[in-house]
């Protein structure tokens, strides 16, 4: 039994023919698929409030709070935004704050009392840069596409002793400009 089972493995490895009836399959060169994929231009542009660690808080609309309780000076925000763009194309997000208004129509703060600092992930906050009226201000851009980018924006306010007591309320729009 020992010797059949040893001449049985040099004759199979000899002849590469089917045995024991299998079938041997030819190849035939089929068709060719062309593939083609569009790829649209994508930009995801987030601004969501902070909590204390920089984090994003998903699900609550942005508003920026001052709480000025202490005279003329200047008020950083309660809590920094956090800006978050993701891209697959060239793009600018710019921002444009509108003057703050008091529920008397003749107290306005300007947005130059209005600033901000950008602060990529895990880096300190640069220097604060005043809004101006009527301008846009960058706040983020890229040559390239596939950038994921999450900054934290601490901002501030500049009031006066002119400033009445009260409540005002403003605006910042953020604009998106983008290539294609």
């Amino acid at each position: 039994m020992r010797r059949f089972g040893i001449l049985l493995v040099p004759v199979l490895l000899l002849f590469p023919l089917p045995v024991f009836g299998e079938t041997v399959w030819e190849v035939l060169q089929g068709p060719t698929i062309r593939v083609e994929a569009t790829i649209h231009p994508y930009v995801n542009v987030t601004v969501n409030l902070a909590d204390g660690k920089g984090q994003a808080l998903p699900g609550r609309e942005p508003a920026v709070v001052f709480d000025c309780d202490r005279g003329p000076g200047t008020y950083r925000a309660n809590n920094p935004l956090v800006l978050s763009v993701v891209t697959n194309t060239p793009l600018q997000v710019f921002a444009e704050a509108k003057p703050l208004q008091g529920k008397e129509k003749a107290t306005v703060i300007p947005p130059e009392r209005l600033a901000i600092a950008i602060a990529e992930q895990g880096k300190e906050a640069g220097n604060f840069v005043r809004f101006l009226n009527g301008k846009k201000l960058l706040l983020f851009e890229t040559s390239a596409g596939g950038i994921a980018y999450t900054a934290r924006c601490d901002l501030q306010l500049e009031i006066t002793h002119e400033d009445r007591a009260g409540e005002y309320v403003g605006t910042i729009v953020v604009e998106v400009f983008y290539r294609p």
